[in-house]
């Protein structure tokens, strides 16, 4: 299906050379002489582009991007411009246009800008069906159970994941509490960001330390080049600890730094390296009995 486009320009010439020009290349081209036409348009059928002048008549092409912006619709704008306006047409960018060309139009270079704006629309369409996919595979409502506790469990899951909370998940082995994880980190305000898992159980205690923080090249014997730890491939979304209570006096003294600043050092570094992290842990012990 070819790439619908809308031209608007109060030029007549300009309009028809430019439907001419990009029929030429295979998109399926509409004209508009004003925006109010184009705003016709756009409220009765989909558009993947506008091309519009800035400068037109009664309401200008900033006038047709905020009715774009209002409506939340994914079609790209482009701007054509003069030079005498480009500063605007800047402006017009910072609000959300795709770009602006220069007229005279380089049709070539609007053919790319065009092609570029919508694979980039169509990839911001694509992303936002994921994540509320992914927000419904791990809903809490999926978590099974009809008991009270349960309810309340799934209560405090929904309120818990909007917050910015350090959470802690006691548990017994297999009761589910990695998918209250997925759960909080997939319904929160950083469910487009990563969530990095990590078992604290199955590393010894040089190689956990590495493993969270990191380590520079030469820190230890075999560590032949520089390594992220998992809070800085986590940052500025969720690490999920599993296992947590396995971890070392040492470590968990760096932790608590992580914890409370939000600053660490990769092993073997002096640098200071500031995340920004949402911690969820999870334990099958009993955290007070082990005080």
């Amino acid at each position: 299906m070819p790439i619908k486009v809308l031209v608007v320009d109060d030029d007549e010439n300009t309009r028809i050379s430019l439907r001419l020009a990009l029929e030429a290349d295979g998109y399926a081209v509409q004209l508009a002489p004003s925006a109010e036409a184009a705003m016709q348009i756009l409220q009765a059928e989909l558009i993947d582009a506008v091309i519009t002048d800035l400068v037109m008549g009664q309401m200008s092409g900033l006038d047709l991007l905020g009715f774009l912006r209002e409506r939340r619709m994914e079609t790209i704008l482009i701007i054509m411009t003069a030079y005498s306006t480009i500063e605007s047409a800047v402006e017009a960018i910072r609000r959300g246009a795709w770009d602006y060309i220069p007229k005279p139009i380089d049709v070539a270079k609007l053919s790319l800008l065009i092609h570029q704006g919508v694979a980039n629309a169509q990839l911001r369409v694509e992303n936002r069906v994921l994540k509320e996919q992914l927000r419904e595979r791990f809903s809490p409502h999926n978590i099974l159970g009809k008991s009270p506790a349960i309810q309340r469990l799934l209560s405090q899951i929904e309120l818990i994941a909007r917050t910015q909370a350090t959470v802690l998940i006691q548990g017994e082995s297999g009761t589910g509490k990695e998918l209250i994880a997925e759960a909080l980190h997939y319904n929160s305000p950083r469910a487009d960001r990563p969530l990095v898992k990590v078992n604290c159980g199955i590393f010894s205690e040089g190689v956990v330390e590495s493993e969270l923080f990191g380590h520079e090249k030469g820190a230890y014997t075999g560590a032949i080049q520089q390594k992220k730890g998992r809070f800085e491939l986590a940052n500025t979304g969720s690490l999920f600890l599993d296992e947590v209570a396995e971890l070392t006096p040492t470590v968990q003294v760096k932790l608590l730094r992580v914890l409370q600043d939000q600053v660490f050092e990769r092993v073997g570094g002096v640098q200071p390296i500031a995340v920004d992290v949402r911690l969820v842990a999870a334990t099958n012990k009993e955290i007070v009995s082990m005080l």
